[in-house]
């Protein structure tokens, strides 16, 4: 509802013991079209002169000339907000202070740090849960034979990537697989760059009886395989990639795998696999990394501004419609 606001204040002052008198100023008019905040300047006269009541008029207006639509009383503006600021400099008892530092996730009083060394101690560490087990002998067998050369699914020259690739269960079958534990996945590397390793890769695995890939699948996957590939591990030529869960194949579905990774620090070079092309199968690729923040309600996010130069203090605000769980359409 696209509504004007006629503000006129009324200051209420007193001079001596008992005299009084009434002052009003006009602010916004119905003229006032577009214009939603302003500088109102109170007569000179006032300045020496001790204020006992300050009362604020407004009325409201539908209007044809608002440039929002075509409406005279549009949507949004039945709300109308009206925020008071006494610029005094002193602390009154509705004041809410918070922490202006954060260190080591507490908020003491008083932080020690050594301004000669405080350019060179800056670090950024990282947790990162992985999951292994030792080798076991395993059965081999080759699905497929290469007849080309990808640095896909492992670019690490960018700051992660995700791939899928379908494998049909006649291919398992025809390579000699039989229904049960899977426990390993074999790449054949033909060339390791500067061998930087793969920046904590997973695979992840889904049974499904979909033939063909048109888009990325975002969800289901048993994740078999989290393990960082340190710098100078890697060999030309084949490499097991230990699951440390097994998944059980049930012989039928097709096996749709996902191989991701994500890093802060990309590679100077890209490790070359040998990859087969086909007609039958397409393989979705996300180069970057790629997700979104979730909040249930009980948690939050602590944005890490330990490396940024700030030259001020920062407030940031956010605002949404809905309550702390749910939000609301259009928000």
């Amino acid at each position: 509802m696209h509504r004007f606001l006629l503000f006129v204040f009324t200051l209420v002052c007193t001079s001596g013991l008992y005299g009084q008198d009434t002052t009003w100023v006009q602010t916004f008019t119905y003229d006032s079209i577009t214009n939603r905040h302003d500088q109102f300047v109170f007569p000179a006269s006032l300045d020496s002169q001790r204020f006992e009541k300050v009362l604020m008029y407004y009325k409201l207006k539908c209007s044809p000339l608002t440039t929002w639509d075509q409406y005279d009383c549009g949507e949004w503006d039945y709300l109308t907000y009206t925020r008071v600021f006494d610029h005094t400099g002193s602390y009154d008892s509705v004041k809410k202070d918070g922490f202006k530092y954060l260190s080591n996730f507490q908020t003491p009083n008083l932080i020690k740090y050594n301004d000669a060394l405080a350019s060179g101690q800056i670090m950024d560490f990282y947790q990162r849960p992985q999951n292994w087990r030792t080798g076991d002998a395993l059965q081999e067998f080759s699905v497929n034979v290469g007849n080309s050369f990808s640095s896909l699914p492992f670019h690490t020259e960018a700051t992660g990537g995700t791939y899928q690739f379908l494998v049909s269960a006649a291919s398992l079958s025809a390579a000699g697989v039989q229904p049960g534990n899977l426990e390993s996945l074999t790449l054949n590397f033909s060339n390791l760059g500067l061998n930087e390793g793969v920046p904590f890769p997973k695979i992840g695995i889904l049974d499904t009886t979909v033939a063909a890939l048109s888009k990325f699948v975002s969800n289901g996957f048993m994740n078999v395989f989290n393990q960082n590939i340190d710098s100078g591990t890697l060999v030309n030529g084949p490499n097991k990639f230990l699951f440390y869960q097994p998944f059980s194949w049930n012989g039928s579905d097709n096996l749709l795998v996902e191989l991701k990774f994500s890093t802060d620090f990309p590679t100077a070079s890209s490790p070359v696999i040998v990859t087969e092309t086909t007609a039958g199968f397409s393989t979705p690729y996300f180069q970057g990394r790629n997700g979104a923040l979730e909040f249930d309600g009980t948690n939050y996010a602590m944005l890490e501004l330990s490396d940024t130069l700030l030259g001020g203090d920062v407030s940031i605000e956010f605002w949404m419609k809905g309550n702390g769980i749910n939000v609301t359409n259009t928000t």
